[in-house]
């Protein structure tokens, strides 16, 4: 493996879809602190530290443990999910745990609306991949840097993000990385990163309208 694929292999793997929520409520508890409780990003950690971890759980540690299983069980032959038809139990086991934690935290005062929104909208864009999925072999990577870009404009619409300019450049800085390192795995062709991008920008502003 040549340095370069190497490099984005390490991108991809580190920003990996079911990373993406638990990144952004991170990143969100250290430009909103205020909003969590505190006045800095490590008091807001640690007064909502339970929060964080059933999030990771939920998003992150038991889709991954669900795909995981899927593979000793044969029904998916690689990690990677190379192959579209692959990607269906996947999809629809992870659908369920991020269905089933933007239900609680609907209704949780703890958490302010624009994750509630970010949430919304990630669920949303999972449920449109695996539809365009059953066509197509849509970028679940993209879709995720697509709700990246939703989260900027939430920025906008809903929440005073200070440091705005600097998170956004950041962010789409992120995004185009990513989209980079999937070509360059040979991992999907550009209307698979380009129509991900879209669908998972789309479904932040259905999430937004729907709750705002």
């Amino acid at each position: 493996m040549t340095a370069l694929k190497w490099t984005a292999q390490v991108f991809s793997y580190l920003f990996h879809p079911l990373f993406i929520v638990t990144y952004v409520l991170l990143l969100l508890m250290w430009v909103r602190p205020y909003d969590f409780g505190s006045s800095s990003f490590s008091g807001a950690v640690a007064l909502n530290d339970v929060m964080l971890i059933r999030v990771f759980f939920s998003t992150a540690l038991l889709p991954g443990l669900a795909v995981i299983m899927m593979k000793f069980l044969g029904l998916i032959e690689t990690l990677q999910m190379r192959d579209k038809q692959e990607r269906i139990g996947p999809y629809i086991a992870t659908g369920v745990f991020y269905l089933w934690i933007f239900i609680n935290i609907r209704i949780n005062p703890a958490f302010p609306l624009y994750f509630k929104v970010f949430m919304l909208g990630s669920t949303i864009g999972l449920f449109l991949a695996f539809f365009i999925n059953l066509f197509s072999k849509i970028s679940i990577h993209a879709v995720a840097m697509g709700g990246l870009l939703g989260l900027v404009f939430l920025g906008l619409f809903i929440a005073d993000f200070s440091n705005f300019f600097f998170l956004a450049q950041l962010l789409i800085l992120v995004i185009g990385i990513v989209g980079t390192a999937r070509l360059i795995l040979n991992a999907h062709e550009p209307t698979d990163i380009y129509g991900g991008y879209l669908i998972g920008f789309l479904a932040q502003l259905i999430a937004l309208y729907f709750l705002t």
